[in-house]
């Protein structure tokens, strides 16, 4: 995890113009502390911090600002990366797979050779999470983006003499979130002012209008080397099954008898395969040392945001296939205090459920609970003082509560055996995506009833994909980078996406009456649970985090902007 900060913008013309700081121009622009913002930067990248101010041009400066956490290559490189023709790179990502993956050179360092020769070309080979900022000294352009599925964050704030793009910023900022819908550059050698060009992924169809009103001028469409062009996958989109294909439903109740259907059982060794090469990479990518060693140790490296739920629990277990034996993986368990004073909530009870499962399947891995117990206190001094911060611009309840959860689970403190632990774990699994994929939500559920088309539900799973980086996954960046660990999502991988683009809604889900919650949603997942002998973990209804943490008060509205906030 890196935090990455640029802010390019004309000269002032003011008499005083050599006297002013960038740093008090920032302010002024943001109405912010920019010393703020930068503490924020160096929670999310440790390891390094380092900043960089220049001429760009005659009329364009730059402030560009990069904190690192290391996560690839031997030793830690500080950014932003420039060479001896000015080129300037800000990189907060992960080459995961594909042709830029390197086992030993730290991937920011490829990447950066790659966009000094065309930045097109580059990003789209890029397998894996990422924001950028990328300044062409000899061409006068600056490159920004996020990745193909919008994993970290990047806010923009842009007018006509000043573009400045951030990992995160302050609740009394400015700032919006950059559509994770293509790759954008401004050309400084051209124009006077900011204009931006922006090149759209071929794969998506959400109009950039529909998400920011800040203008760009839309260039050619880009291919990436796996999600490639959507349509292709989504053949199904307009079909309804056959009833010989949902009979095999009405006939077979259980999971053992689904998976003797070779189909099925087809389709849930396509998802192991595809799932389990997300998670090694994601395992097996990043220094051999905790967070708090600078050489090889045998402390937690690995950790899981544990819930004790179907997503976690499936992604424990197939870390456990990848993790040396000789360390630990820590199990980060959330609770919040309840008016009777028990941190008794339901993910504490499925997660000790789940971790007994875990123990007999892998004995001799050592599992280390966390008890992770938030006093009321502790919450609203944390929400106050530093989750507001992290989640502006978003304001909802469901931010509030769902972020309050994430920081304090991803914080890695509470107790283990009864003592008190703080988790050394560089890397945190996430379970983000499944639900949106393979139908884990109530109003999945709700459409099929309400519509009866399987393509209304498939059209919706679809565009939950589409829309998972505006809704979640910028936001979820910023609360869990905080604590200067990399939060990887392998349920999010281009490659899962991909296979899971090609399978029909009833491929993914039954939620109908015969298979209530707990059976029929994600019943693919659950399928591949039982599979991997995790008999219990594969029939526990969806949970979201918040009612499971028990943060969230279920009489508010969602989508309300939260008091606390």
């Amino acid at each position: 995890m890196c935090g990455i900060f640029c802010m390019v913008s004309k000269f002032d013309n003011r008499t005083d113009h050599e006297n002013k700081s960038q740093h008090d121009r920032c302010s002024e622009l943001h109405k912010c502390p920019c010393d703020k913002i930068e503490k924020y930067l160096g929670h999310r990248g440790p390891d390094k911090v380092h900043d960089r101010r220049s001429n760009l041009s005659e009329n364009w400066e730059g402030c560009f600002i990069g904190s690192v956490l290391r996560t690839q290559g031997d030793d830690t490189v500080s950014q932003p990366i420039e060479d001896e023709n000015g080129n300037l790179f800000l990189w907060n990502g992960d080459v995961l797979y594909g042709a830029l993956k390197t086992d030993f050179e730290c991937d920011s360092k490829v990447v950066f050779e790659g966009f000094k020769s065309d930045p097109i070309s580059t990003v789209v080979k890029i397998g894996g999470p990422y924001a950028f900022v990328f300044w062409n000294a000899s061409r006068r352009q600056l490159w920004f983006g996020r990745d193909v599925l919008g994993r970290t964050s990047l806010l923009w704030h842009v007018s006509p003499v000043h573009v400045t793009l951030t990992s995160v910023a302050h609740k009394h900022s400015s700032f919006s979130e950059v559509p994770a819908l293509g790759v954008y550059m401004v050309d400084l050698a051209e124009e006077n002012q900011v204009e931006i060009q922006f090149y759209p992924w071929a794969h998506l169809k959400t109009n950039f209008s529909t998400l920011s009103d800040i203008p760009v001028t839309t260039r050619n469409t880009i291919v990436h080397c796996t999600l490639g062009d959507r349509s292709s996958r989504l053949t199904w989109s307009e079909g309804e099954p056959s009833l010989d294909e949902l009979a095999i439903y009405q006939e077979q109740t259980s999971f053992a008898s689904l998976l003797e259907h070779s189909e099925i059982s087809y389709r849930v060794q396509n998802l192991l395969e595809v799932l389990t090469e997300s998670v090694k990479c994601r395992v097996t990518t990043h220094p051999e040392v905790c967070k708090n060693c600078v050489r090889s140790c045998n402390h937690c490296s690995v950790a899981v945001l544990f819930s004790g739920g179907l997503d976690s629990t499936i992604l424990a277990i197939l870390a456990h296939q990848f993790v040396p034996v000789n360390k630990p993986i820590d199990m980060y368990n959330v609770a919040f205090q309840q008016k009777n004073g028990s941190f008794e909530v339901p993910d504490r009870l499925t997660g000790q459920a789940s971790l007994k499962e875990l123990k007999t399947l892998a004995p001799n891995r050592l599992w280390n609970f966390i008890q992770i117990d938030v006093t009321r206190e502790q919450l609203d001094e944390m929400r106050t003082h530093t989750v507001t911060d992290l989640l502006h611009p978003l304001m909802s309840v469901l931010d509030d509560s769902i972020g309050c959860a994430l920081w304090f689970a991803a914080r890695g403190e509470g107790v283990l055996n009864g003592l008190k632990y703080s988790s050394p774990a560089r890397v945190v699994l996430v379970g983000m995506g499944a639900d949106e994929q393979l139908g884990g939500y109530t109003r999945h559920r709700n459409t099929l009833r309400h519509t009866g088309q399987w393509a209304a539900l498939g059209r919706e799973l679809a565009s939950d994909t589409d829309n998972i980086a505006r809704r979640n996954l910028g936001r979820d960046n910023r609360i869990m980078g905080d604590h200067g660990r990399q939060p990887r999502a392998p349920f999010l991988d281009e490659r899962v996406v991909a296979y899971i683009d090609t399978l029909p809604p009833w491929h993914r889900c039954i939620p109908v009456t015969a298979w209530p919650p707990g059976k029929g949603d994600k019943l693919l997942l659950r399928l591949l649970a039982h599979r991997l002998g995790l008999s219990n973990a594969a029939t526990f209804p969806k949970r979201a985090l918040q009612f499971g943490s028990r943060i969230a008060n279920s009489r508010e509205k969602a989508d309300h902007a939260s008091p606390r906030l």
